[in-house]
């Protein structure tokens, strides 16, 4: 199965005849100095984080918590109407061995046990923003808490994150699966990169229908719409890719055939425009073809089967 080059750029129509991604893909050899093997550093987080509009008792309140038994960290993914802790705008580092006792610190962090997304107030445009909070074990015995992504040293959040990223990207429906059913963790299926693109995305572009299913059967969100790619939805990708099979998959689990993107194109509007776009009689563009129209029929009838 093909990977789709990263990040997942979408679909252009660059030439009435030619199809080809709106940006290069990074150098294979810098994408794999990036994933391999990070080192970790393991910051200290404040107890008291600098909050210009909250009071000291409350900031304290949302942060510390008793020495508890670690709780079962099994938990459902439906984080999408909660609201961001806050939280200084960097990691800050210090502390350690030397630290004395008045330090206000949890103590360092141990891993990333846990993410979730999380929405803030709507912006003038009605829509949501989303940000990431991850759930951090701390190596002195405090109960795993909640704590937003820049409060986290980058080098932390990939060994977290890097595992995910690289079964969505090459559709690995087994790791996928086994990183969503691991009880150590408690996972997001809904997880946004920094082009607010979900794993749904990437695996409906690469046709995993394996994928899909099991990203939905986790709580996914079939019609996340992401940001740097216009408003896309992964039936957009699957439609654009031409991903029959994968479009089929979503429709069957609920996903809207007729959610437009940034530009108002349904799926279907998509399809049709890339399809025009794909030259006739040409050998290489044969095969897309045939996966671009068998992607207008499913679309068609799923759009007008009530019409």
């Amino acid at each position: 199965m093909d990977v789709i080059p990263y990040p997942l750029y979408p679909l252009a129509l660059t030439h009435p005849h030619s199809l080809s991604l709106s940006a290069p893909p990074p150098p294979a050899a810098a994408m794999e100095a990036l994933l391999a093997n990070p080192s970790l550093s393991r910051l200290k987080l404040p107890l008291k984080p600098a909050l210009p509009h909250s009071s000291p008792k409350t900031a304290v309140a949302a942060l510390y918590q008793p020495r508890l038994p670690t709780p079962n960290l099994r938990c459902s993914a439906a984080f999408q109407d909660q609201y961001p802790t806050p939280f200084p705008d960097r990691p800050l580092e210090g502390g350690g061995a030397g630290a004395g006792a008045d330090d206000d610190v949890f103590g360092e962090v141990n891993k990333i046990i846990g993410s979730r997304t999380v929405r803030s107030a709507e912006d003038e445009d009605g829509a949501a923003a989303a940000a990431t909070e991850y759930l951090i074990e701390w190596k002195d015995g405090h109960a795993p808490s909640w704590v937003p992504a820049p409060g986290i040293a980058a080098d932390v959040v990939a060994e977290y994150e890097t595992p995910w990223w690289d079964a969505a990207k090459k559709a690995d429906a087994a790791a996928l699966s086994a990183l969503l059913s691991d009880p150590a963790t408690c996972r997001d299926p809904d997880f946004l990169d920094r082009d607010g693109r979900t794993a749904l995305h990437f695996v409906a572009g690469l046709g995993s229908e394996d994928c899909i299913r099991a990203l939905a059967a986790a709580g996914a969100d079939t019609g996340r719409r992401d940001r740097a790619g216009g408003g896309l939805t992964p039936l957009h990708m699957a439609a654009g890719y031409a991903r029959p099979g994968a479009v089929k998959a979503l429709l069957e689990l609920g996903a809207d055939p007729e959610a437009g993107d940034d530009r108002g194109r349904t799926p279907l509007e998509l399809a049709r425009e890339v399809l025009a776009a794909t030259p006739k009689g040409n050998p290489e563009a044969f095969a897309r073809r045939l996966g671009l129209e068998a992607v207008v029929r499913e679309l068609e009838g799923a759009v007008y089967e009530y019409a």
